[in-house]
């Protein structure tokens, strides 16, 4: 499972010297969430993306004994074994996407259609669909739809490139980034204070990660 990651990390560390091991967050991801409109306009999918870091990318690979011959391509049986690892999860695991509408959560499925490879960069991307349980269309008869991707202890730090893409029938829907405050002070204090935690300490504050989540949002007509 995804989470494993971070027993993995421990045990590397060892062997690794130089890998930093008194920060927070110890993973970087990249990627996000696009939105997936179904044949009514509806918001009925998230199609997300996980693009490992460099370093997190080698330990997986080397962790999970994949691309033995180190040519940089899964085979099935690579794939299989690597979406084993990260699709797995267990019942207390949200995946690190949440919808939001009106504030408040939309229920979400567990990863579908999941595939995996490695990029020319060296860096292990992971995809798959999360439905969303009750398809509505945003915007028409209520609030935008946004979507944070985060980890709540930020372990995992992720970063959102651009604005999510929309994929079906994207006529009279908008997406758009809502960054967080580069400037804030507070969220500053906050991270230096998390950079100081190590590999076996989590945060205090309850969903800490949230803080620092841009906001993917979704408008229509």
């Amino acid at each position: 499972m995804k989470r494993a990651l971070g027993t993995i990390f421990l045990g590397v560390a060892l062997l690794w010297p130089q890998a930093e091991t008194q920060s927070h967050p110890h993973v970087w991801v990249t990627g996000g969430a696009d939105f997936g409109l179904d044949e009514q306009g509806r918001l009925a999918r998230l199609h997300v993306t996980w693009i490992y870091d460099e370093f997190a990318s080698l330990y997986m690979v080397n962790y999970l004994n994949v691309d033995q011959d180190k040519d940089q391509v899964f085979t099935d049986e690579d794939k299989a074994i690597v979406l084993a690892d990260q699709t797995t999860w267990p019942e207390d695991f949200e995946g690190d996407s949440y919808l939001y509408v009106d504030g408040r959560k939309r229920a979400l499925g567990g990863p579908q259609d999941a595939d995996t490879r490695i990029l020319e960069t060296g860096q292990v991307e992971v995809t798959f669909v999360r439905e969303v349980k009750e398809p509505f269309r945003p915007g028409a008869d209520g609030p935008e739809a946004v979507v944070k991707v985060y980890d709540p202890v930020f372990y995992y730090a992720y970063e959102l490139e651009e604005p999510a893409k929309i994929i079906g029938d994207s006529s009279g829907c908008t997406s758009q980034i809502r960054r967080v405050d580069p400037d804030d002070q507070d969220l500053a204090a906050l991270r230096v204070q998390l950079s100081a935690l190590g590999r076996d300490e989590t945060p205090d504050m309850p969903d800490v990660g949230a803080l620092f989540a841009d906001d993917l949002v979704l408008t229509c007509e």
